[in-house]
């Protein structure tokens, strides 16, 4: 599917200025946001798996925080490590305006990992899209 209409579905969701927490902080303490593409707000269901160094499988759920065409940030219990090559499924649902779903196959890589809350076990982590294919 071309990118022009995934990104006509992606503007049927809210834009966002920044992802919950605010831009990263570097060393020196300036405020730095690293994203390259407009994110929007999507609470997409989300599965995924990676192997670890020794070949191991693990696989995970949770749901999109954001997404834009370059990656996502997701919400979930089990997260892959920074580095790791991901292969993710993202449903994006149907709505009023737009009634088919449609399935984001993808491969990605991990770019950061973060505590959602210190009170709960779920983490953030963000994907760089290295392969999609929208079914």
């Amino acid at each position: 599917m071309p990118w022009e209409i995934v990104r006509q579905i992606l503007e049927l969701g809210k834009e966002i200025e920044s992802w919950p927490g605010g831009p990263s902080t570097v060393a020196d303490g300036d405020k730095v946001d690293f994203r390259k593409g407009v994110r929007y707000a999507s609470q997409a269901p989300i599965s995924f798996s990676w192997k670890d160094e020794r070949g191991v499988r693990y696989c995970g759920e949770g749901h999109t925080i954001n997404i834009s065409v370059r990656g996502a940030f997701v919400l979930a219990v089990g997260c892959p490590p920074v580095g790791a090559d991901v292969d993710l499924i993202i449903l994006l649902p149907a709505r009023s305006e737009m009634p088919w779903t449609f399935r984001i196959r993808a491969k990605a890589r991990v770019l950061r990992v973060e505590q959602a809350d210190p009170s709960e076990e779920r983490k953030r982590f963000a994907v760089s899209f290295r392969r999609a294919k929208w079914e």
